[in-house]
């Protein structure tokens, strides 16, 4: 049996997808399995032909499928999309689903049914495709890829960021504590279509963001990073999920101390992300976070409190998963 990774590196280049790209890098390098370049056609049967996608329809009552044989080649494939794909059957895939919204749950449990396994980075996904009797569905939270363990240690030279996605309550507190404290450091996005500028409360504007390198080296500069869930605070934009994202992981990786809010779900214990994170439910504990985790910053420090939840959450304790898993089923 062969197995390869389809990427869809070749077209797709927003900074944020980057981190998807060096988890392929580790499990191919891993596994010995090959990466190959997913093209995109723009139309999506096209575009799902070479992981032998069968078109279903949503309004059919009856979904009876005749398939042919599978060949020799099954295709781990990160989905980044899942919409694109939820009225479509994988035939000879194996699909790692980023996330999706809980109305999906039916289609998507439909379009892997015939999956040997396939798995999803979200546990409250992953509990509602078992409920509606998915039973070749595995849940592999999101990971710290190879890579982030050899970035060169930078100056910690930026007081707290909050890099790409804001929490609106984490975001006014830390303003309003840059404004009692003005020669604090605070960087973060720039609200405005389209943009990928930053801001830093005592530097003004500091540019763009569109590089994974640029992304990560100033994320290493950071002694704190505010992190957040999609889904905390009742945000509904998420499909009624929520999940614990990359951004959580390689703050921790980066050794950077974390303040967030998050909401109350099995992931954070499953990852053991309570034990590293406050979740910060007031802005007088926010304050009182800040000022203590400015004074105490020490790299040895963090890493001493971080380095079990990073252990924990390597990419090559994911890959150990995925080889155990598809060696027991195919």
């Amino acid at each position: 049996m062969h197995i390869d990774i389809l990427s869809e590196r070749k077209h797709n280049q927003w900074a944020s997808q980057q981190v998807i790209y060096e988890w392929e890098d580790d499990i191919s390098r891993e596994l010995n399995w090959p990466i190959r370049s997913m093209w995109r056609f723009g139309n999506v049967s096209k575009y799902c032909r070479k992981i032998n996608c069968k078109f279903i329809s949503k309004n059919s009552k009856k979904r009876q499928f005749e398939y042919s044989p599978h060949n020799s080649t099954y295709h781990l494939y990160f989905v980044m999309n899942a919409s694109r794909y939820e009225e479509f059957v994988f035939e000879n895939a194996i699909p790692i689903f980023m996330d999706f919204s809980e109305d999906m749950l039916q289609q998507i449990r439909y379009a892997t049914e015939k999956c040997p396994v396939f798995w999803v980075t979200c546990k409250h996904i992953y509990d509602g495709l078992k409920a509606i009797g998915a039973s070749n569905v595995r849940y592999m939270p999101f990971s710290i890829s190879t890579s982030l363990q050899h970035i060169q240690q930078r100056p910690k030279t930026i007081d707290v960021i909050q890099i790409g996605r804001k929490n609106e309550y984490l975001h006014k507190w830390m303003l309003d504590y840059c404004e009692q404290n003005p020669s604090v450091e605070y960087v973060y996005h720039n609200i405005g279509k389209n943009s990928l500028g930053y801001i830093s409360t005592t530097r003004g504007n500091i540019g763009e963001i569109v590089s994974r390198e640029s992304y990560i080296e100033l994320l290493s500069q950071s002694k704190v990073s505010i992190v957040s869930s999609p889904g905390a605070d009742g945000s509904s934009r998420f499909g009624n999920i929520d999940f614990i994202t990359p951004r959580f992981y390689e703050s921790a990786a980066l050794k950077c101390h974390l303040i967030g809010r998050y909401s109350d779900m099995e992931e954070v214990k499953i990852t053991g992300l309570d034990r590293i994170c406050p979740n910060i439910r007031s802005q007088d504990e926010f304050n009182q976070t800040i000022a203590r985790y400015l004074m105490e910053y020490d790299v040895d420090m963090v890493w001493r409190k971080s380095k079990e939840f990073i252990s924990n959450n390597l990419i090559l304790n994911r890959i150990n998963e995925i080889k155990e898993s598809i060696t027991d089923i195919l």
